[in-house]
C-alpha cells in the first residue's frame, strides 16, 4: 500500500486529511516486505501521515521482530523518514511497538517530538546489532535529553514495554513505567543496570498486564513458570473461553448463547493428557436472525 499510491493509499490520505482527525493507531504487517521494506522509503507512508496536521495520538507497531536476525544498518531506516513528527505541533501520546532502532537515531527523534507530547510509550523494540540496548537508550535520555529541565506539567511521562518470557501468552507484557520515570526525573536506578544485564530487569521491576485481561495487573515476577501456567491455561482453554465469554456479552447475543457455552465447557471439563492439549476445542454454532 505503501510503495506506490494506490487507491487504497488514497483513500487513507484523504482520511487523514480531515480536520476532524485526531488518533492513528497504525499497525502494519511486515511479513511479505523486503527486508528493508520499501514502504518505509518510499515516502509514501510519511506523506500520508504528514496530512493528518490535528494529529494528537499516534501508535504504529510495525511487527518487524521477525526481521532483526537479517537486518543490517544498510537494511535499516531513519525514524524520521517515514514519521512526520514536525508535522504534528498538537501530539500528546506517541508509541512505538515491534520496530528496529539504532539508539542514537531513537534518541534524537524523541528528543524532537514536540513539546505538547506527555506520553511516550517504547514496546518490544528491537536494537539493530551494535546499535544500543534498553539500559543505555535510558541513560541517554536522561543525560542527553534534561527532561528533567522542563517544568513538572510538561514533563513526557516514558513507559517500557518488554516481553516477560518465551512463554508468556500473547499479550502478556511487562509495563516498566514508576521506576522508569524515578530513574529520569529522581536518582532511582536504572532498571535496566541489574545484575540480569542490560535487556532485562529483576523481580518486582514493573507491572505485568494481559491485553486480552484489562483485570490482569501485578508485580513483575522473574521467578513465575510461564511454561507451567500456559500448560495449565491451555487445559483449560481459558483464554478461548474468556474471550468467547467478553465476545458475547459484547454483541449482546443474550442469556441463551451464554449458557450454551457453559454447557458445553461443563461436558468436557478435562483432565487431558498433554498430547491432547492442541486437539481439544468447542464446537459452538449460532443460529442469527
Amino acid at each position: 500500500m505503501f510503495n506506490r499510491a494506490t487507491p487504497e493509499y488514497l483513500d487513507f490520505v484523504e482520511l487523514l486529511s480531515r480536520p476532524t482527525f485526531r488518533r492513528l493507531d497504525l499497525v502494519l504487517d511486515s511479513y511479505n516486505q523486503e527486508i528493508h521494506w520499501p514502504g518505509f522509503r518510499s515516502g509514501h507512508l510519511r506523506d500520508a501521515l504528514g496530512q493528518a496536521v490535528n494529529l494528537q495520538h499516534f501508535s504504529l507497531t510495525a511487527d518487524m521482530l521477525h526481521l532483526h536476525p537479517w537486518i543490517t544498518s544498510e537494511d535499516w531506516t531513519p525514524l524520521n523518514e517515514f514519521i512526520p513528527i514536525d508535522l504534528w505541533p498538537l501530539l500528546q501520546s506517541f508509541r512505538l511497538m515491534d520496530i528496529l532502532v539504532k539508539q542514537d537515531d531513537l534518541v534524537t527523534f524523541l528528543g524532537a517530538l514536540p513539546l505538547s507530547v506527555r506520553i511516550i510509550e517504547l514496546g518490544q523494540l528491537s536494537f539493530v546489532d551494535g546499535h544500543g540496548d534498553y539500559a543505555t537508550l535510558l541513560d541517554l535520555i536522561k543525560h542527553q535529553l534534561h527532561w528533567s529541565d522542563r517544568q513538572v506539567a510538561k514533563q513526557p511521562r516514558l513507559t517500557i514495554i518488554v516481553a516477560i518470557s518465551d512463554f508468556a501468552p500473547p499479550g502478556m507484557m511487562n509495563w516498566i513505567d514508576s521506576e522508569v520515570q524515578e530513574f529520569i526525573y529522581n536518582h532511582g536506578r536504572n532498571p535496566f543496570r541489574g545484575p540480569r544485564g542490560p535487556a532485562d530487569v529483576d523481580a518486582g521491576v514493573g507491572v505485568e498486564r494481559d491485553a486480552f485481561n484489562p483485570d490482569h495487573e501485578w508485580p513483575h515476577r522473574d521467578d513465575f513458570d510461564w511454561e507451567q501456567e500456559v500448560r495449565i491455561m491451555r487445559r483449560q482453554n481459558y483464554r478461548l473461553s474468556m474471550n468467547l465469554d467478553n465476545y458475547l456479552e459484547q454483541i449482546a447475543w443474550g442469556p441463551d448463547v451464554s449458557s450454551s457455552l457453559q454447557a458445553a465447557r461443563d461436558e468436557s471439563p478435562g483432565p487431558w493428557e498433554d498430547d491432547d492439549i492442541d486437539n481439544v476445542h468447542y464446537d459452538i454454532s449460532f443460529d442469527i436472525e
